[in-house]
């Protein structure tokens, strides 16, 4: 698959994720809450995200099990995703980061491709 497809199947995947209702609803309370509650509810929607791709993720409070070191974390990336398969040391599927600030204008113009790298 094509870095191009995998990109829209993973951007596809996730608008269908977050418009689900339960999801949706809490991301919205969490929106208004403040930055560590909307980060968490992401995370969960992220994660949901990556397992419908079928994909195993890691991230803060999501322990990963498709390394020989289960770590909820990996070099303090928010979610790192990988295909499953064997217990060995393997490049991510997909890197995930977000920033937790209101960018400018400008920085929306390039923000895009500091929050998914995706690995075919």
């Amino acid at each position: 698959m094509s870095d191009f497809a995998l990109t829209h199947q993973w951007r596809d995947t996730f608008m269908q994720t977050v418009q689900q209702h339960e999801l949706a609803a809490r991301l919205k309370t969490a929106s208004r809450q403040g930055k560590r509650s909307w980060t968490a509810v992401m995370t969960e929607t992220i994660i949901h995200t990556c397992t419908a791709l079928g994909w195993q993720a890691a991230a803060k409070g999501y322990k990963g099990i498709s390394l020989p070191v289960a770590r909820s974390e990996y070099l303090s990336v928010d979610v790192m995703a990988f295909q499953p398969g064997p217990d060995k040391w393997k490049f991510p599927t997909a890197v995930l980061e977000w920033r937790n600030r209101r960018p400018n204008v400008g920085q929306l113009l390039h923000q895009g491709a500091d929050e998914i790298c995706l690995e075919s």
